[in-house]
């Protein structure tokens, strides 16, 4: 499947849908290398049967996907989820002239 198809059918997917994707993204990846689960949860610093889990249905916390993603080292593209505006830093924060805080009243 090409990027324009895939990119079309995850805006249509259930929120279900888009996790069980990702987990299989990150099961084949995991798998294309040859390692087990037991040895990728292990490595990963996630109890086993969470990993089973994530991987089968897509199901788990974000602390657990972030873990599978730096895992197969893909933590590199995550930046580009929120990309930096003109007005901010690569942290996200608002780039102030004084380099303080910005305050809300």
């Amino acid at each position: 499947m090409d990027a324009d198809r895939e990119l079309a059918l995850l805006k249509t997917w259930s929120d279900v849908q888009v996790c069980e994707y990702l987990a299989a993204k990150i099961r084949r990846v995991r798998r294309s290398r040859k390692e087990s689960q037991e040895v990728f949860a292990e490595r990963i610093g996630v109890p086993l049967r969470t990993y089973k889990r994530f991987e089968a249905h897509g199901k788990g916390t974000l602390e657990t996907f972030v873990r599978a993603l730096k895992g197969i080292e893909r933590t590199h593209y995550m930046f580009m989820l929120f990309p930096p505006t003109a007005a901010q830093g690569l942290s996200g924060q608002a780039v102030t002239g004084s380099g303080g805080r910005r305050r809300g009243r």
